[in-house]
């Protein structure tokens, strides 16, 4: 009988053990142990620095912090030391024996290693050494000009064409293009029309495993464009069993298919996001996490709340959108209205019954409501028929994005609101006469005097009498 079950080593269990915690965790960690190594090899003390005793661990401590530079003789910035810091009590945490070992971060036995890490920091602070370059959002303009510049003819184009569009719908961080799976996609159809499902997890260093607190979340693709570029990048890469979503390019020149059994890795896939962008002639400091706050700032220019945001990308905290609200165009144009005019009311939303009222995760996709004026009826859609209602409100702009769709949509229907509700208010007290001229001479002669076109006149709800309201009426007392 053939053996189904054999011994492992120590250290393969080990392995395994380590292999749970993140990857970009343990990097970080090894940076930090390769500092350590190589400085005590210099001052000839034990390279395990678990081993040491907690007065000369501090000592040494305090002793190398002020010290740390990079190879090329660079001083790190405030955050990279801090991180140096933690990685050296992971270390400290995960090899130390003793019941309770000691955390260089917390524990008052290392109370001036943590002031000299306060003071390091603080000086880095004030000499200009902690600013790292965040990346940009893209505008409407940049993003046309990106999918624009895909030729979805090579399997850059496409692949590119692909990344843009789920990051501009769904807003994904810049490691879940990496490991985006193909069982996250399903298309489904709803009255005709075809739309993607893609099932999420709210996670950002956790990957699941034995915790499975983490529910599944659903975005929704239902742009046409977007729609058109997953089906044919999915029929080119049918051939191909590997379960991540986005395969690799093969190089080869007699290469017989175009892609490789294997993923795409995140460095190729932010140095292909920058040779598009170099193309598309766009000057900014760009990876695949921009398209998360292209995402964001795109539905805060729609005038969506936290709430509703936070549906699509997974957020937990409203904190986290608001780093990203406060790069949206709408917001900072909002800011510099509010500061120009002060006597101006902000407006509230929750009283423009116009704007978006709710954006539902449904099984038949996103559902807006917007309330047009003009006809007095609620129209409720799916995206792939905003066409239809955009058509109908008589919008000038030849625009093709649905966002701008969306937006212009919105203006259109919060100006007739608005019309409609300075309307009402002047009309107070006001009603119509739309009975035939033939009354009483004088009344038919005040009428004309009063509102010879509109037949518009007052009618006092007191006496009854037409020419005046009941404020002015004489019957008063």
């Amino acid at each position: 009988m053939e053996q189904r079950y054999s011994l492992s080593t120590p250290e393969e269990i080990d392995l395994l053990a380590q292999s749970s915690t993140p990857k970009s965790t343990r990097k970080a960690t090894q940076f930090a142990k390769n500092i350590w190594i190589k400085y005590a090899r210099e001052m000839g003390i034990t390279e395990n620095i678990w081993e040491l005793d907690t007065k000369e661990l501090n000592f040494h401590l305090c002793n190398l912090l002020p010290q740390l530079k990079s190879e090329k003789e660079k001083s790190y910035t405030s955050s990279t030391i801090y991180y140096i810091t933690c990685g050296w009590r992971r270390w400290i945490l995960q090899q130390s024996t003793q019941p309770s070992p000691p955390d260089i971060l917390h524990d008052k036995n290392f109370l001036q290693f943590q002031k000299v890490l306060d003071h390091v920091m603080k000086d880095l602070d004030q000499n200009g050494k902690s600013e790292v370059k965040h990346t940009e959002s893209l505008t409407e303009e940049e993003i046309i000009k990106l999918l624009s510049a895909c030729d979805r003819s090579t399997p850059q184009g496409i692949l590119m064409a692909c990344i843009l569009q789920i990051g501009k719908f769904c807003g994904l961080r810049g490691g879940e293009y990496h490991t985006l799976l193909m069982n996250q996609f399903c298309k489904k159809e709803d009255k005709g029309k075809f739309f993607y499902e893609l099932i999420l997890y709210k996670r950002k260093t956790l990957q699941r495993g034995i915790r499975r607190d983490q529910k599944a979340f659903k975005t929704y693709i239902l742009d046409r464009e977007a729609i058109e570029d997953i089906d044919q990048y999915l029929k080119r890469r049918k051939e191909f069993t590997c379960s991540r979503f986005f395969l690799g390019i093969n190089h080869k020149v007699r290469a017989q298919s175009e892609f490789i059994n294997g993923p795409m890795g995140y460095g190729k896939m932010t140095s292909l996001l920058k040779e598009f962008c170099i193309k598309a002639n766009i000057n900014k400091h760009i990876t695949l996490h921009s398209l998360r706050a292209t995402c964001i700032t795109r539905l805060s220019d729609l005038n969506m709340k936290d709430e509703q945001i936070m549906q699509i990308t997974g957020h937990k905290s409203s904190k986290s959108v608001q780093v990203y609200r406060e790069e949206s165009t709408e917001f900072r144009k909002n800011l510099f209205e509010n500061s120009t005019n002060t006597n101006q009311k902000p407006k509230e939303a929750d009283m423009v019954e116009s704007q978006i009222n709710r954006l539902k995760t449904a099984q038949d996709g996103f559902i807006f409501q917007f309330s047009n004026c003009h006809i007095d009826r609620v129209f409720n859609f799916q995206n792939h028929d905003l066409d239809k209602l955009f058509s109908s409100l008589s919008i000038k702009e030849e625009v093709t994005d649905s966002f701008m769709k969306q937006k212009l949509v919105q203006e259109t229907i919060d100006n007739s609101i608005e019309e409609k509700e300075n309307n009402q208010q002047d009309s107070e007290n006001l009603i119509i006469d739309e009975t035939e001229p033939d009354h009483v001479e004088e009344e038919n002669e005040m009428i004309d005097q009063i509102q010879p076109l509109k037949r518009r006149v007052y009618r006092c709800s007191r006496c009854g009498e037409i020419g005046h309201n009941k404020k002015g009426c004489p019957n008063r007392k």
